[in-house]
C-alpha cells in the first residue's frame, strides 16, 4: 500500500488508504519495504499524512536475510539482515502547512538527505519513534529515487559504518 503513488496526500488526515501503526504513541515501530528494482539510492520521499515527524532512521541492505513470513517482535526481527543507516534524525512533531493555498493545513513529503551506499538496493527499512509524536502516525507512500548504474563521481560510504 505504501509503494506506488500516494492515495491520500496532500490531505492531512488519518485515512484507511494509508498505513497506520498498531497503536498511537506505541514507541519504536518500523516498516521494511522491497521496491521493484535495485537502485543506487539518491533520495527517499515519505508522504506523511497524519501525526507528522516520527521518522527516526532510514536503512538499506544489499540483501534481505530474514524470514518475514513469521510473526516476530522488534528485538527478534531482522536479526540476520545487515542494515546500513543512510539517514538518522530525531523524531519530533511537525505542524502541517498550507501547501495548496486554500487556507487548509496539508500533509508533507519528508525527504531527508541520505548517504549513498556502495551497492544498489531495493530493500529499505524505515524506523519510527511514535512515542515522540502523539497520535496515529500515518504514512501514505514512499518513493525511492536513484540510478540502476553507479553514478559517476559517487563518493561511497562503507557498508557497516555508522
Amino acid at each position: 500500500q505504501v509503494l506506488g503513488e500516494p492515495d491520500v496526500y496532500p490531505a492531512l488526515t488519518c485515512h484507511e488508504k494509508a498505513i497506520c501503526f498498531s497503536s498511537p504513541n506505541s514507541g519504536n515501530e518500523w516498516l521494511e519495504l522491497r521496491f521493484p528494482n535495485p537502485l543506487y539510492i539518491s533520495s527517499l520521499d515519505m508522504y506523511e499524512v497524519w501525526a507528522l515527524g516520527s521518522l527516526s532512521r532510514i536503512s538499506t541492505a544489499s540483501k534481505y536475510e530474514d524470514d518475514n513470513t513469521v510473526h516476530c517482535e522488534r528485538d527478534t526481527c531482522s536479526k540476520d539482515t545487515v542494515w546500513n543507516t543512510i539517514w538518522q534524525g530525531e523524531a519530533a512533531p511537525v505542524d502541517g502547512e498550507d501547501i495548496t493555498g486554500d487556507g487548509e493545513l496539508n500533509s508533507r513529503i519528508q525527504s531527508p538527505p541520505v548517504c549513498p551506499m556502495a551497492y544498489a538496493s531495493n530493500i529499505v527499512r524505515l524506523d519510527f519513534d511514535t512515542a515522540s509524536v502523539p497520535g496515529w502516525n500515518t504514512i501514505d507512500a514512499v518513493r525511492l529515487t536513484g540510478t540502476a548504474d553507479m553514478p559517476a563521481g559517487l563518493v561511497l560510504a562503507v557498508p557497516g559504518a555508522e
